[in-house]
């Protein structure tokens, strides 16, 4: 046996004396990506897998949408007994509640470790099968409310029988009055007492004339999250929760979408300046936004890591993107025109929706594909930038997508002018870490275009395409004939690399 070997194995030797398999499932539960996890779990030793985690690799082989956190519909399609194998090796399970998966969940054990995502219709009536787990595992619970009030007695009963309940989010389908209101907010705070993560939206807008019930359970020191979206208050009563929320020493996450008046109270001058314990802001608002300097001396000396702006309007934000502090990992701007882009130091994810930037910004933000490590997602899809624009970018993939370090994701706008470009970017690249390529297009990208793809992606390392356009069945056939014959496996509607070893880095 060569030394090379010898070493390896003397190196697997020693790890499966500390590499057990609860370890191992530990580390499974961080990774995100299929590719991932196989590759963890052929690289450690036979003895360091339970029959769980044999269970997971083999369905996550041939069937991809079962990690990170698979439906219990899927589940339900499979046989009980690998079911019953597998679950020990899922950190969270997604359940939307109806008779046949009660039925499912009655007769399946959940283990204690496991995880549940689930949602609900407003009348809570599946709420009966608090057995084998599957009740008090709830992590995230997501209600929907439609036509009619909460039972908020009901509510109450469900809550408090989730007794790891994370985060709460309902969604009323119609408008509320304020009596509804508070009963529901008093059910949450008398049955959740250290909930962490609310979430409360409306599929159309309403405004409230108090929020005193709200504050209530903002003042908590057990809350973190708090996402408001589509409902608002009173310009007195928002004034009061802008306070509340802003003078917050626990959130470390604020959402404030579609609440005008609520987003203006947090946008005032007068209002006090963003908590240093932040850490994710989105704002949205289909109106007109006035506060521009006001939120760029807020913005300033916080410690965002991610910032989510949206505008109904296009908005001029050269003033925000010129102090962005250098903590953000996270940057997405939907309706936005700039004439600066930050060079951020750690940034891992870009996403740009209708920007307006001027070339100047552009070329920030091409210096910064071309010398980042840890950029890690670039969404383009809905970028709208003229061609020009889009081709400098497109120069600077290649090199952006070989230095990374991590597996990285880019979803990109297809047209009839950037075509044989996008191409020679998936032939140019040569990348030692896992890339995934989304392709848009709005009816531009025809067969002969999908074909100079997959051709492209023939010559790649580690690569897998998603082509985001439609196809006619028998063009889809031809079009999965002309790919085998590329050596390109295509598997619901992924298109992935023929060559498994990676490049040399550069």
């Amino acid at each position: 046996m060569s030394p090379t070997k010898l070493v390896a194995k003397r190196a697997r030797k020693e790890a499966a004396q500390w590499l057990l398999p609860p370890i191992v499932q530990q580390v499974v539960y961080c990774l995100e990506s299929v590719e991932d996890v196989l590759a963890f779990l052929d690289a450690v030793p036979p003895d360091a897998c339970n029959e769980a985690l044999d269970t997971l690799r083999t369905l996550v082989e041939n069937d991809a949408y079962l990690w990170p956190v698979p439906s219990v519909t899927d589940l339900a399609k499979i046989d009980a007994s690998i079911v019953s194998n597998v679950l020990p090796a899922l950190h969270m399970v997604q359940v939307d509640i109806d008779d046949a998966l009660t039925d499912f969940c009655r007769r399946t054990p959940l283990p204690a470790t496991t995880l549940v995502r689930a949602g609900v219709s407003s009348d809570l009536q599946y709420f009966r099968l608090n057995d084998g787990h599957w009740i008090s595992n709830i992590d995230n619970l997501g209600i929907s409310v439609k036509c009619t009030s909460l039972d908020t007695s009901l509510l109450q009963q469900t809550l408090a029988a989730c007794t790891n309940l994370q985060t709460l989010a309902i969604e009323w389908e119609d408008a509320i009055d304020q009596d509804h209101f508070d009963k529901v907010m008093a059910a949450i705070t008398a049955s959740c007492p250290r909930l962490p993560n609310l979430i409360l939206g409306a599929a159309k807008h309403f405004t409230l004339p108090r929020c005193e019930s709200l504050l209530a359970w903002l003042a908590r020191p057990s809350s973190r999250k708090f996402e408001l979206i589509c409902i608002d208050f009173a310009p007195r009563a928002a004034t009061s929760l802008a306070i509340k929320m802003l003078s917050s020493t626990t959130l470390h996450t604020l959402t404030v979408s579609e609440a005008h008046h609520v987003l203006t109270s947090c946008l005032d001058p007068s209002a006090p300046p963003l908590p240093r314990q932040l850490r994710h802001l989105t704002f949205g608002t289909k109106k007109g936004w006035r506060d521009v300097a006001s939120f760029a001396g807020k913005l300033a000396p916080s410690a965002i890591q991610r910032l989510d702006l949206r505008f109904g309007t296009s908005l001029d934000i050269s003033s925000i993107m010129a102090v962005v502090p250098p903590t953000v990992r996270t940057l997405k701007l939907d309706n936005v025109g700039t004439d600066f882009f930050p060079a951020l130091p750690e940034l891992q994810y870009v996403r740009l929706r209708r920007a307006t930037l001027a070339n100047e910004a552009i070329v920030a933000l091409t210096a910064l594909l071309a010398t980042s490590t840890s950029l890690v997602r670039l969404d383009l899809e809905d970028a709208t930038l003229p061609e020009d624009q889009l081709q400098l970018i497109h120069y600077a993939l290649p090199r952006w997508l070989s230095r990374q370090q991590h597996a990285c994701t880019a979803r990109l706008h297809v047209t009839e002018a950037n075509v044989a470009m996008l191409a020679a970017v998936m032939i140019m690249t040569r990348n030692t870490q896992f890339v995934h390529l989304e392709l848009c297009d709005d009816d531009a990208c025809e067969l002969v275009a999908q074909r100079s793809f997959v051709t492209a992606l023939g010559t790649t390392s580690r690569m897998r395409l998603r082509l985001l356009t439609a196809l006619s069945t028998e063009d889809e056939v031809e079009f999965e004939e002309f790919a085998r014959l590329h050596h390109v496996e295509c598997a619901r509607g992924l298109f992935h690399s023929p060559k498994c070893t990676p490049w040399m880095p550069l």
